[in-house]
């Protein structure tokens, strides 16, 4: 039970955070096209002051400020972190580092920026010119010094280039060769890609060269495209369909959207992967720890119709596929439309633990068709699997503990079947708000704070189904729902936060739920209790018209037959802790009507009876 403050509030501060960059970063920007009207491109030398050309006019706060934009701190750290350089000599002419200022062309061990940023052309540092290492051998960023000057003549005519006004065959400034050779094309890996060196392998892939994994990133032969999707030469590096990658690889190297079949194992990137298949592809993880080393905020994105997601896992043996994050990430697996206004069709994930993240595991969003089976998520902060606005769903034998909302939460969507999952250890076990013909059967929920949490619309993240009389048709049958007596460990402040320990099912403000042959048994404060949603959530009144697009607040039509409850209600804690029992009825108002079958199997039932008249639930000999 959880407002829309809270439940976004996670999602969205780091949404927040993101787009906090984003100034930071057009101020750099904006910075670098107002340096503009000075032709010099500087670089700074050990006292600070300024010298020669090079990186840091474009990019002044390289070394070690802390307004740096980078997720890991200043581009100098971030540099480090991000792309695991393993000598500080490669950048600078001290082998230990610290020393300024770092060349783009030669260093103590290596190449400089260029080792990275530009191509081994087999040149030397030319004799004469007052150049550091004089007849050392250099590289030259030829291809992204192109790319850099057709990128400021589009954004600032008048500007002179910045590179160009130096570097052109002939120099005498730079002693670039006449005439200048011919660019290499994307898919030669500058001299540092090795991994005795750093983790980049890939020229064209934008998961290891960009901040965030996804945005453009190094054009190094100045073509205007850099990766997979854009260039090329990029799309015919790989000419395959069906593909094993190598372990010795850190990546999956393989063409985007025409692979039907790929094998990860750990070490590679699921998320390549993905971005490889065609719609309909399976991508096939064996077992061990992975980690997406990308600054998005899932650690694998699907946006296409029919991925299917398979672990190599063989729990009983000890060994399985598991997912953890990596930097700044806040959500495992989303599978969310990469375009505003559709839907995907089709997905499956299946075998994979999803552990530790700081806000979902496995999260749909417009999502049709799907199957989300014997997964185990572990510790997911807000939710450990959540389906939301999705339909025609299965999620099947999956095991889901440790969240500080809900372990498997469905929301806002339709036609989902929830069946044979090991719920436990989290505020709410099993939630349902705000979707339609829901089927949970055959789930084991405990060791929760409260088993099953069925709430009205108010305590939703997302609005209602429209029109209002869609939301509900639920169907709990055959689950058994036992010993949800955890402590709360929810946000304070939150409605999850709030709910007291020792309930089996909280029925609160919905309609049309079908509750049948169930066991519902060592629930210290309620089996089951069915109650309006405003006198027990608060914030508003039951008896007022409900907002626009909203269903009443009243519980209504809901069925009760055939379950078995046993030792519940010994225990109350809360604010109703005097009306613990096997079931608990506070509806304060006859006209709102819901059934209890006598085939029901209990020991106490008590209500909460205004004075007067008495209000009492239907109980018959059965509810049909």
């Amino acid at each position: 039970m959880t407002i829309t403050q809270i439940k976004g509030g996670r999602m969205h501060s780091t949404r927040a955070r993101y787009l906090g960059m984003l100034p930071v970063g057009l101020a750099l920007l904006v910075g670098v096209v107002r340096v503009e009207a000075s032709p010099t491109y500087a670089s700074y030398d050990s006292q600070g002051n300024v010298v020669g050309s090079g990186c840091v006019t474009c990019h002044p706060r390289f070394f070690d400020d802390p307004n740096s934009p980078t997720p890991f701190g200043s581009l100098h750290v971030a540099h480090l972190t991000k792309f695991g350089i393993t000598k500080c000599g490669l950048c600078h002419m001290n082998p230990l580092g610290g020393d300024k200022p770092v060349n783009t062309y030669t260093s103590a061990e290596g190449f400089g920026c260029a080792g990275c940023h530009g191509q081994n052309y087999g040149e030397t540092v030319p004799l004469g010119l007052g150049l550091i290492n004089e007849g050392a051998p250099k590289a030259s960023a030829y291809g992204l010094r192109k790319a850099l000057d057709d990128a400021f003549a589009a954004m600032t005519p008048p500007q002179p280039a910045p590179c160009g006004g130096c570097h052109f065959p002939g120099s005498p400034v730079t002693g670039d060769p006449v005439p200048a050779p011919a660019l290499f094309p994307e898919t030669v890996a500058p001299p540092y890609y090795t991994p005795s060196l750093t983790n980049l392998t890939d020229p064209c892939d934008a998961s290891q060269e960009s901040w965030d994994g996804h945005s453009p990133h190094l054009d190094n032969d100045g073509n205007g495209a850099a990766n997979y999707e854009a260039d090329s030469a990029c799309q015919t590096f790989v000419p395959s369909t069906t593909t094993t990658v190598p372990t010795t690889s850190t990546t999956t190297t393989t063409v985007p959207g025409t692979a039907k079949r790929i094998t990860v194992y750990p070490g590679q990137s699921i998320q390549d992967a993905v971005d490889a298949l065609k719609p309909g592809g399976t991508v096939y993880m064996m077992p061990g720890e992975y980690q997406e080393m990308h600054l998005g905020t899932n650690a694998v994105t699907v946006s296409k119709d029919g991925i299917r997601l398979i672990a190599r896992s063989k729990p009983k043996k000890g060994r399985k596929v598991i997912l953890k994050p990596w930097g700044a990430q806040r959500n495992g697996v989303v599978v969310e439309p990469g375009v505003l206004g559709t839907r995907i069709d089709g997905f499956q994930v299946k075998g994979l633990t999803v552990q530790g993240f700081p806000n979902n595991g496995i999260f749909t969003r417009y999502l049709d068709n799907f199957k989300i089976e014997r997964n185990e998520s572990i510790g997911n902060l807000e939710n450990g699997i959540w389906p939301t606005l999705s339909a025609n769903g299965l999620v099947k034998k999956n095991v889901a503990y440790g969240s500080e909302d809900a372990a498997l939460w469905v929301e806002a969507s339709e036609n989902v079947r929830i069946l044979k999952n090991d719920l436990s250890y989290s505020p709410t076990g099993l939630e349902i708000t705000v979707s339609s013909n829901i089927l949970a059967k055959g789930n084991e929920v405990h060791h929760n704070t409260v088993g099953v949490g069925l709430y009205h619309a108010r305590g939703a993240g997302l609005p209602p189904l429209q029109p209002p009389d869609r939301n509900g048709d639920w169907k709990l049958v055959e689950n058994h729902i036992h010993d949800n007596n955890e402590p709360n460990n929810a946000p304070p402040g939150s409605l999850s936060g709030d709910l007291p320990p020792g309930i089996g099912i909280a029925l609160i403000g919905v309609d049309r739920v079908n509750v049948r042959r169930n066991k519902i048994k060592n629930n210290n404060t309620f089996g089951v209790a069915v109650a309006q949603w405003c006198l027990v959530a608060g914030g508003c009144t039951d008896t007022d018209p409900p907002p626009t697009g909203f269903p009443d607040t009243w519980p209504d039509g809901n069925r009760f037959v055939n379950n078995v409850f046993k030792h519940n209600g010994t225990n109350g804690q809360g604010d109703f802790a005097f009306l613990a029992a096997d079931i608990t009825y506070v509806v304060l108002d006859a006209t709102h009507t819901n059934c209890f079958a006598k085939k029901n199997t209990y020991s106490t039932f008590k209500k909460l009876v205004p004075d007067p008249p008495p209000v009492t639930p239907i109980v018959a000999k059965n509810c049909d």
